[in-house]
């Protein structure tokens, strides 16, 4: 569904994030640990997407 949103919007809506966030047990899991998964499984796929939404969030809060 997201990934859907994200194609049919991209144009049109370009300050969308392209990070994709895998849907993972280790993400399910943070809530129950309440430990962020970057902290936990740093060198997992989903904690390297976590990673990378962020740095696209700091680009553009670096603006302001």
């Amino acid at each position: 569904m997201h990934r859907d949103f994200y194609a049919a919007h991209r144009i049109d809506m370009p300050e969308l994030f392209n990070a994709d966030i895998p849907y993972a047990a280790i993400i399910e899991q943070m809530g129950e640990n309440q430990t962020p998964v970057v902290f936990s499984n740093a060198r997992r796929p989903a904690a390297q997407a976590f990673f990378k939404l962020w740095k696209q969030i700091d680009h553009v809060l670096a603006k302001f």
